[in-house]
């Protein structure tokens, strides 16, 4: 597998019928640090993947892994229902003596100023509440795949993604959870963990040297 960079699209007046109706991405490559390692890859889009996205997702539909959370579900069920109906989930990469965890990223938080006009503070508390009553939320989640914190009850005839059932008994079952990493780290740290996490699922780091690479972001 190989990590890269989406830098934009490649346009071509005559494809092979295997590309006909597909995105073509131009692709830089990089090392296990994010930066440039030289070289570049044409790839087929299998995932809806934009200019400016880092990732090692499906690279040429051939990767046998890549980490990623249940705001995925929706995207691939939509753009590659093949890649969805294979895909399996399992916990994050053992650390020594450490396995069966899940790591979880915040992916958006929601806040609103005080404002001196009542209507307005009166618009926000409604609009927070509308996105935080279960019975919206339960919407919301089981039409995206993504775990949302709060609760809400799941009923036998609920159309529940199988990848998202995948995802609730993983975090249900796993040994103990790492949260909201955004909230707790410094920007370098977050926008490099992904990268280097994977760099180690690809033995390419160690657990010390993935420990040492996030030391050295934070300092940064």
């Amino acid at each position: 597998m190989k990590m890269g960079k989406v830098v934009g699209n490649v346009v071509s007046t005559i494809n092979t019928a295997d590309f006909d109706g597909r995105t073509l991405l131009l692709v830089d490559l990089v090392g296990p640090d994010g930066l440039p390692s030289g070289g570049y890859q044409i790839a087929v889009d299998s995932v809806g993947a934009g200019a400016g996205e880092s990732s090692a997702h499906y690279m040429n539909e051939r990767t046998a892994i890549f980490i990623n959370g249940p705001w995925f579900v929706a995207n691939i069920r939509d753009n590659a229902p093949d890649v969805h109906a294979v895909t399996r989930l399992t916990y994050a990469p053992s650390a020594g003596d450490y396995y069966g965890h899940q790591v979880g990223w915040l992916l958006t938080s929601m806040a609103a100023a005080k404002s001196d006009d009542p209507a307005r503070n009166a618009a926000a508390i409604e609009f927070l509440r509308f996105f935080t009553d279960p019975a919206n939320v339960k919407r919301m989640s089981l039409e995206v795949g993504s775990l949302i914190p709060v609760k809400f009850d799941i009923g036998p005839n609920d159309n529940v993604d199988p990848l998202q059932k995948q995802f609730i008994q993983l975090s249900n079952d796993a040994v103990f959870l790492i949260d909201g990493i955004e909230a707790v780290m410094p920007v370098q740290v977050v926008q490099q963990f992904g990268q280097a996490l994977s760099s180690m699922v690809l033995n390419d780091l160690d657990p010390a040297e993935f420990v040492e690479m996030m030391k050295a972001a934070a300092e940064n």
